[in-house]
């Protein structure tokens, strides 16, 4: 009987422990299935501000859970990510202050609101992401709409920037914003007539706002970024088979550990 090498048994028994690490097409992880989590909307702290006696906020993060699964660092990672936007738009009212009369700051409300769309987040045993709607206002104004996002690896809760996802950064982040132009300009009757098209400019800062969900990459252009003021708030998918060529190892394995919410 011929024995294996203890060199070539090395390599196998490592090559095996890699194989393990991923999520591969039949839905495996290291911890065996892929299985979708359940989320819920979890309150944060209201925001208090001085010299905004008004403020009225209302944001929550997406909490999520599953039986037998310990996912206390991936909800710290999502509930840091909401907190820092409302730490963010605290830091704006106290510098746009001096241009709030006193009496309007004193007597009006503004306002931080968040929500949760499901079409618009996943959550899985292996990666969880959301799109989240954000309604800005500062005293005496209507809301003005943005977008912010988070994506965080489970159970590490190890935080994912869209660059993370691309092998080909640059020719990754083109393909997306090509097809979101396109798709934007031929579905939103709003944004196509006076569209601003260096909103569409394939830059880090214009495609930060993303989400993977189980129907492709969702990006988010806030109130003014592509069009007028009028149109609010704009979202479309981007489906992966446009940008998979361009995905990195890390990108594949966390797009096929995509699942829709429960």
């Amino acid at each position: 009987m011929t024995k294996t090498p203890r060199s070539r048994l090395g390599i196998t028994l490592c090559t095996v422990a890699l194989a393990l690490l991923v999520v591969d097409d039949s839905g495996l992880s290291a911890t065996g299935p892929v299985l979708s989590l359940s989320v819920e909307g979890a309150p944060v702290p209201a925001l208090r501000v001085a010299g905004y006696p008004g403020l009225v906020t209302n944001a929550v993060y997406p909490r999520v859970f599953r039986p037998g699964f310990q996912l206390e660092a991936v909800n710290q990672g999502l509930r840091t990510a909401v907190v820092a936007e409302e730490q963010r738009f605290a830091r704006f009212l106290r510098s746009y202050e001096p241009r709030v009369p006193k009496l309007d700051r004193q007597t009006l409300h503004g306002g931080f609101e968040t929500s949760l769309k499901p079409s618009l987040l996943s959550a899985s045993t292996v990666v969880v992401s959301a799109l989240i709607p954000d309604t800005e206002c500062v005293p005496g104004c209507t809301g003005a709409d943005f977008w912010f996002s988070v994506t965080v690896r489970v159970p590490s809760g190890d935080v994912i920037t869209l660059p993370r996802l691309f092998a080909n950064r640059r020719s990754g982040l083109r393909a997306l914003a090509n097809f979101a132009e396109r798709q934007v300009l031929a579905s939103n009757r709003c944004i196509r007539p006076y569209f601003e098209p260096t909103g569409f400019t394939p830059t880090w800062k214009n495609y930060q706002s993303f989400a993977l969900t189980a129907s492709g990459i969702a990006v988010g252009f806030g109130t003014s970024q592509v069009g007028l003021p009028g149109c609010g708030r704009v979202s479309t998918i981007v489906p992966y088979s446009v940008i998979a060529p361009y995905f990195s190892g890390l990108g594949k394995q966390l797009v096929a550990g995509v699942r829709a919410a429960t």
